[in-house]
């Protein structure tokens, strides 16, 4: 059997691949999805509670940056400047 962190790591490649091959964040709106999506929401509440190790905050805080690069744009900001 995997260690937890081992698994935690898995979980974090898997999210960086999917942002580098789709180049979007994944969807809440696909099952196939949903996985990722819960994995970060739920990474993103022990952040904030403080309850992830320093290393785990670093790469968080990575994939965090890193998918922020795919935020969806509203297009209002586009015509009201």
């Amino acid at each position: 059997r995997m260690a937890s962190d081992e698994i935690w790591l898995l979980k974090w490649h898997e999210y960086m691949s999917y942002l580098d091959a789709n180049k979007h964040r994944p969807s809440k709106y696909h099952a196939e999805d949903m996985v990722l999506v819960n994995w970060l929401k739920y990474n993103r509440r022990l952040l904030k509670n403080n309850k992830l190790s320093q290393a785990k905050k670093d790469k968080i805080k990575m994939l965090l940056a890193e998918a922020d690069k795919y935020r969806r744009v509203n297009q209002y900001s586009y015509y009201h400047k």
